[in-house]
């Protein structure tokens, strides 16, 4: 930076001399050159921020000194000097400007609008989980026979006469199966038990419904097995479709052996074993026992009854 031994004369004092050694007001001048009065001012106060650009001002000064009758030159040259220190002077006092320092200072306001905006954020979090609350489906589950969540089908077999079903359900739900309300422990849990099964496929279907009408359903299938009746005995039906000849040997003895014309039926009981013989089985509708047998178009078949069960040898 450069140093003087004496201060510097700046334009504006030389201005206001001017001015005030032809005895005239600010306000007389600014009507004579039409420059607003603030500007004049502004120009001798050395307020050079006032002006919207460096253009504008040149333009001023000149207009002004030429009518104090101050050389232009002179007085633009007073400006630029100034301006000069004025920007090193600034370099100078940013420069030396401390680092680091914090860039955020807790004041009263700022503490006040924190714990606002932190109340905000806490009663829309609040809201928003009773919200969920509400649209969400209530929890429901299956636990016995098996496990089963929301939106589950299953299936269970057993050969007993019924079956129990426990599980949980949200609290405040109401729990109905089929249609039927359940009652549930205050741990939201609840049991059903025996269950009347009917032969074959049962369904039951658990549906939990909240408080807000939103809804859960688990689709359980229970089948109850129907254990297979032991024959006794074979009771044998034949239909004859065609004309043909046919043997029947039944517990190694001998029944037919002889033609046999469409529209015929033999009937007979076999205790262990039986074998048809013809040219053509699939020429006869064969029933053991009332369930038809399917042999195709084979020339010999024998049945046996082992445990109660008959089997196609």
């Amino acid at each position: 930076m450069v140093k003087y031994g004496f201060e510097l004369k700046k334009v504006g004092s030389l201005l206001r001399e001017a001015r005030k050694g032809k005895g005239l007001e600010l306000s007389q001048i600014a009507e004579i050159i039409k420059v607003r009065t603030e500007y004049l001012k502004a120009l001798e106060m050395g307020r050079y921020d006032v002006f919207d650009s460096d253009v504008y001002l040149k333009g001023f000064l000149s207009k002004y000194s030429k009518f104090l009758g101050v050389k232009e030159e002179k007085a633009l040259a007073m400006y630029r000097r100034e301006r000069d220190i004025q920007k090193e002077e600034k370099s100078i006092k940013d420069a030396t400007k401390p680092k680091g320092g914090p860039s955020f200072i807790l004041t009263p306001s700022k503490l006040v609008a924190a714990i606002i905006a932190g109340t905000v954020i806490a009663v829309l979090i609040y809201i928003g989980s009773q919200l969920n609350e509400i649209v969400k489906p209530p929890t429901l589950l299956v636990t016995e026979p098996i496990e089963l969540s929301i939106g589950e089908e299953g299936t269970f077999s057993t050969d007993l006469e019924n079956v129990n079903i426990s599980g949980e359900v949200e609290a405040g739900a109401t729990l109905t199966v089929n249609g039927t309300k359940v009652t549930t422990n205050n741990l939201q849990k609840y049991q059903i038990l025996d269950l009347s099964l009917e032969d074959g496929q049962n369904q039951f279907i658990l549906e939990a419904e909240s408080q807000f009408g939103k809804k859960s359903q688990i689709i359980l299938s229970v089948i109850k097995e129907v254990a297979a009746t032991q024959a006794e005995k074979m009771e044998v039906n034949i239909t004859v479709n065609e004309n043909l000849i046919l043997t029947v040997v039944s517990d190694g003895e001998e029944l037919l052996n002889s033609s046999v014309g469409t529209g015929e039926k033999l009937d007979f009981e076999a205790a262990e074993t039986f074998t048809l013989n013809s040219s053509d089985l699939g020429k006869l509708t064969i029933r053991i026992n009332g369930e038809e047998q399917s042999v195709g178009n084979v020339s010999t078949s024998s049945w046996e009854l082992s445990e109660g069960v008959v089997k196609k040898l």
